[in-house]
């Protein structure tokens, strides 16, 4: 599980969240907009239109919604006038501004997720403050830890995440507490375990490949054993990200400016990228092409395969899984099939990865929000194949652009290698 720093990783996003707010206000609408601005394209993109072309996944030339038609980019910049100083404090109060509201929206809800999502959203609130007041007192956070600070913070609502956790039979409101304690063993956290969190979902994957690790790292084979069958025979593989950060998002008001819808979205899925993923590579060990030639472990790592691919929802689990299938004799006809899944879904995120330069900043903004909705409603994986599902083409038809472009990149790549261009041009004869 990751530390401090990790943990803490989605303030620094919600500080470059915050930076955007600020120029977004502080410049007029260029006539050019910045490349890249934005570094996702909405999966919401291909859903607005009522009939998206069949090519908009494979060419990645999806349909855009511009500025002007997008009630959210009605953020009126500052004036050229206004300080830097004068545009982070108006941008930081924008995104208080979304905590306040989008906290008092997860207090009616009565479900446990919702609480524990109440607790997420007051944390990062926390955390952010003391890296304020850490910058006003003259620290630079990007410079000196300032994550004593933060955590310290923070303390108050993890204490609260974890006693709402002890006495609720939800395992995704554990799994939050367990990923917020990470490796503390202080006050309240040293009640959280992942041998609990296991017996109270024991159907899912993720636990039992965190204990697979722990066991891995004590070299106790009995119990990796043990945690590797239940992985194999788990019905789903579930970190919970989406289920209690999803509700964060849901709660967020539609009607926002988009930059400051953009700073708490991208700030809730900077806690998710933090969250401590299972042990990967302990189950690629596990299965590896020299432990796989026996019988009774290939036809184990056989069923790990199909749980990672098949029933996680995480595109490296899905790629891990598809290894191990390969090292543990999946037919042909399943690894092919696998693949075309695989570069399909790959394709559909680099189509979303490229911001739409006609649309602008704002709508991009706006795009990337309304895709970090749908992904926590139906994950990575299934957030993908929704798009897909949606462009009306099939996997091996999105497959067969990955794979060209793929492809064209390897042979640049390679020609550059055989040909390097030289730094400056040879002089001439005689010269």
């Amino acid at each position: 599980m990751g530390g401090p720093r990790l943990r803490w990783r989605v303030v620094i996003g919600l500080a470059l969240a915050v930076a955007l707010i600020a120029l977004l206000r502080s410049r007029p609408e260029p006539a050019e907009p910045a490349a890249a601005a934005v570094p996702l394209r909405s999966a919401a993109v291909q859903m607005r239109a009522q009939a998206p072309p069949v090519d908009a996944v494979a060419s990645r030339r999806p349909p855009a919604a511009p500025a002007s038609a997008t009630p959210e980019c009605e953020l009126k910049p500052a004036p050229p006038s206004a300080s830097a100083a004068a545009s982070s404090t108006a941008a930081s109060a924008e995104a208080e501004r979304v905590l306040r509201e989008v906290d008092a929206a997860l207090a009616v809800r009565p479900s446990e997720r919702a609480a524990a999502a109440r607790h997420y959203v007051a944390m990062i609130g926390a955390a952010t403050q003391a890296a304020a007041s850490q910058e006003r007192s003259g620290v630079d956070c990007s410079k000196t830890s300032c994550w004593g600070a933060m955590d310290a913070a923070a303390e108050s609502e993890r204490n609260a995440l974890v006693r709402l956790a002890l006495h609720s039979r939800d395992p995704a409101v554990y799994a939050a507490a367990f990923h917020v304690c990470a490796h503390k063993r202080e006050q309240d956290c040293q009640l959280i375990s992942v041998e609990q969190w296991a017996q109270l979902d024991p159907h899912n994957a993720v636990p039992w490949l965190h204990l697979a690790a722990e066991a891995q790292a004590r070299q106790d084979e009995s119990n990796l054993a043990e945690a590797m069958h239940h992985v194999a025979r788990a019905s789903h593989s579930e970190m919970y990200e989406n289920g209690v950060l999803g509700e964060a998002l849901t709660a967020m008001p539609n009607v926002q400016p988009a930059a400051a819808q953009f700073a708490f979205a991208t700030s809730v899925r900077g806690i998710a990228a933090a969250w401590a993923a299972p042990g990967m590579q302990t189950a690629s060990r596990y299965c590896s092409a020299a432990n796989t030639r026996d019988s009774n472990r290939q036809q184990l790592c056989s069923d790990v395969a199909d749980t990672l691919f098949a029933r996680s929802n995480s595109l490296v689990e899905l790629s891990i899984g598809l290894r191990i299938g390969q090292r543990a004799g999946w037919p042909a006809s399943k690894v092919a099939a696998a693949e075309a899944e695989r570069d399909a879904l790959m394709q559909v995120q680099l189509a979303l990865s490229q911001p739409d330069a006609v649309a602008g900043d704002c709508a991009n903004a706006v795009a990337l929000v309304k895709q970090l909705r749908l992904w926590a409603e139906r994950g990575e994986t299934g957030g993908a194949r929704e798009v897909m599902r949606r462009s009306g083409q099939s996997a091996s038809e999105v497959a067969a652009a990955y794979r060209t472009e793929r492809d064209k990149r390897a042979a640049q790549a390679t020609a550059e290698n055989v040909n390097p261009q030289p730094s400056q041009a040879a002089p001439s004869p005689g010269s």
